[in-house]
């Protein structure tokens, strides 16, 4: 697989354990370079995690991602360590603040500076994987005497965060080994690709070193009407919970379709707020139709400077593991 073919695949949109694994025993075996795997309110990652690094052998692994305000630096650490040694070096660290909704409501913690929290805990984790004995505080966080004791194949395990906004684009530029990119319309992708470089080449780094990877909601079928409106239900989700990702469609070009969206999701009209996602929503956030028209879609992003595609995958039909080897087939040739 050239550079230009590599892709990754969020697995998870309401998918069992037991399909979660065929899934990924299924993208192994189609040579896709990573399984990427959310955590909202379903299945926990990390143990999912641990189960396809048990039954894979070569596809890297990542998280995307696990919320620094539902577990501490520690557990996180602790949790890298333990599924980089069950992959043997194939883990992938994706870090996130989430939003306040679910901070908040489904874990019970403050959501509160969320920009110095996330540079604490990366400057935390950093250091218990790399086997020091580490007494740190921060802005957020303090650590005393801690030191992981089994170790990690790799003492740099990459780190990868998640952004939305400018400020969260520019700490990944400036600190992390990626950056994790969603619901990012495909017009903003080459200014958020330039932000990240900027900000690493201010901060001496080679800007090369930080990978730009993006999540794009996918669904391939062959009824391809069926196919937009499952990629309705999933953009309609995620602008109408969270005001984060509302507000970045709002000043990305999509005021109105943010704005209706939000208004019917709130008001417990679910169907209505999937009505409001506009074709030309649909089109800028999503990968939808054809095989041809998908690889097409998926070579913009390649060339507005997309290291790493991620294929958010979901079925449009009841047979997951098929459906997943119909969206894979459409885009390896």
């Amino acid at each position: 697989m050239t550079q230009g073919e590599i892709i990754g695949v969020s697995l998870g949109q309401n998918l069992s354990l037991r399909d979660l694994l065929q899934c990924a025993s299924t993208s192994e075996l189609q040579k896709i370079d990573s399984i990427w795997l959310p955590e909202a309110r379903e299945i926990d990652a990390t143990v999912a995690l641990s189960s396809m690094a048990a039954m894979t052998d070569r596809i890297k692994l990542g998280s995307a991602i696990l919320n620094v305000f539902s577990r501490s630096p520690t557990q996180l650490a602790m949790a890298a360590a333990t599924l980089d040694t069950a992959s043997a070096g194939r883990f992938i660290l994706g870090l996130g603040t989430s939003t306040p909704e679910i901070t908040e409501k489904w874990h019970g913690s403050e959501f509160k500076n969320p920009m110095a929290r996330m540079e604490d805990y990366v400057n935390v984790i950093r250091q218990i994987l790399h086997g020091d004995v580490v007494n740190y505080i921060g802005k957020t966080t303090s650590i005393q005497n801690f030191r992981l004791i089994t170790g990690s194949p790799r003492p740099q395990v990459p780190i990868y965060i998640a952004a939305l906004g400018p400020k969260m684009t520019s700490l990944a530029g400036r600190l992390a080994d990626g950056v994790l990119l969603f619901l990012r319309p495909l017009s903003a992708v080459k200014n958020t690709v330039i932000a990240v470089k900027e900000s690493a080449r201010a901060s001496s780094r080679d800007p090369h070193s930080v990978k730009i990877a993006c999540v794009i909601v996918t669904c391939i079928a062959d009824d391809e009407e069926a196919a937009a409106e499952r990629a309705r239900r999933v953009i309609a989700f995620y602008a109408g919970v969270g005001r984060f990702y509302n507000k970045m469609l709002a000043t990305n070009g999509f005021s109105d379709e943010a704005e209706l969206i939000w208004k019917a999701w709130q008001s417990g009209n679910h169907k209505g707020a999937r009505k409001q996602v506009s074709d030309k929503l649909l089109d800028a956030l999503a990968i939808t139709g054809s095989p041809s028209t998908a690889r097409q879609k998926l070579a913009a992003y390649r060339h507005e400077g997309v290291d790493l595609p991620i294929l958010q995958f979901n079925s449009a039909d009841n047979d997951p593991v098929e459906s997943l080897k119909f969206t894979l087939g459409s885009f390896l040739r």
